[in-house]
This record gives structure tokens, C-alpha cells and sequence, in this order.
């Protein structure tokens, strides 16, 4: 989720979004940064770039009803 690295105001978000793209519906280990889209052996990534990246908060999708957000 990029505009922000507050967890709090990510996590709630992140893990609707999870929900609806992936049927999976907890966002876990937050990895709050600057991220910019990149490519890493020919395929696109994001990266971490404190210089040219936007303030964001990546998640992985986890498939577990009782799983918490933890930083």
C-alpha cells in the first residue's frame, strides 16, 4: 500500500485488498519502505529506493482466518 508507513492505517487496507484479489483474507509481515516498480532479472519487482521510491507498506496474503498483522 503506498502513500503512507503507518501500519495502522495500512493494515486494515491491506488485508481487504488481500481478501478481494486473492481469497485470502489476513495481509501479514508488514515491510513498511520506499518502493519504486523495477525489474530484477527481466522481471518486474518492487524495489526498495530510499531516493527515487514512494512511501509504502508491503504485505504478504495469508490464508488464515485467526492470523494478526504483526510488525
Amino acid at each position: 500500500m503506498f502513500g503512507t508507513l503507518d501500519l495502522d492505517r495500512a493494515a486494515p487496507f491491506a488485508s481487504k485488498m488481500c481478501n478481494h484479489r486473492y481469497g485470502m483474507p489476513v495481509a501479514v509481515e508488514p515491510q513498511p519502505g520506499w518502493y519504486r516498480d523495477g525489474f530484477v532479472y527481466g522481471e518486474r519487482r518492487w524495489m526498495r529506493d530510499e531516493e527515487r521510491g514512494a512511501p509504502g507498506v508491503i504485505f504478504r496474503a495469508e490464508d488464515a482466518p485467526l492470523a494478526e498483522v504483526q510488525p
